[in-house]
């Protein structure tokens, strides 16, 4: 940390990394998940696949939690939502995590339409991932065999500049952040509070089971027929 001494007060720069963010920080190799190619001439709507998963209501999201991510999920769901207001949407989730208020988003606008969501575990479910998950009943939390979750604390990574007195703000906010999410989880789940407060000081990884023990999904799924019938 260095501090710089201005006319007219101190001011502190921090480097915490890249962004406010909760995607996980671990080995690189390990926190990236592959994308579905993405045209630059057309947009997802134009994309074959796409339009097939349209016909089943199936929305895949396999990237990092961003701004544009999010933008296109919520597109698919409201698309969804108006082709059929009463029938369910799958929603298929794999994701390090990544930006909170653009994943609160997200979360927000799957609470927000009629039609009915269900979210699939698959590969990795870590950090903004698990509000994702959340954001729909336990009965329509899924999770494919494979599937490996990660709860931590919300982390700031990026460059913080101000005084002291704006670093105070933003701690605090990060602890309201922090404690909004461990309700939330401990609400979904049936834990206690203290309990995820505890499990979330280190990053808790949870394989398919663990996580069905844990609360965080009702069942494990190895085929599409072993879905409820809706």
């Amino acid at each position: 940390m260095s501090v710089f001494r201005g006319s007219s007060r101190d001011r502190v720069s921090v480097d915490f990394g890249t962004n406010f963010d909760t995607g996980w920080q671990g080995p690189r190799p390990c926190a990236r998940v592959p994308r579905m190619a993405e045209s630059t001439e057309s947009s997802p709507s134009q994309n074959p696949l796409f339009d097939a998963l349209e016909k089943t209501r199936t929305i895949l999201f396999s990237s990092d939690v961003s701004p544009k991510s999010v933008r296109e999920a919520t597109a698919r769901l409201l698309a969804l939502e108006a082709s059929a207001p009463s029938k369910m949407i799958t929603l298929i989730l794999n994701t390090p995590g990544g930006a909170v208020l653009p994943g609160y988003g997200l979360v927000d606008m799957i609470r927000f339409i009629t039609a009915p969501v269900r979210v699939i575990g698959a590969g990795m479910v870590a950090s903004m991932g698990i509000s994702l998950l959340i954001s729909v009943p336990k009965e329509r939390r899924f999770s494919l065999p494979n599937a490996r979750y990660m709860l931590h604390q919300p982390r700031f990574s990026g460059k913080v500049y101000g005084s002291i007195s704006d670093l105070e703000l933003e701690a605090f906010e990060m602890v309201k952040m922090k404690d909004k999410t461990n309700r939330e989880i401990a609400a979904a789940t049936g834990q206690t509070a203290e309990k995820i407060d505890h499990d979330t000081k280190r990053d808790l990884w949870l394989s398919a089971e663990e996580a069905l023990d844990y609360g965080l999904v009702s069942k494990i799924i190895s085929s599409a027929r072993d879905l409820p019938e809706v």
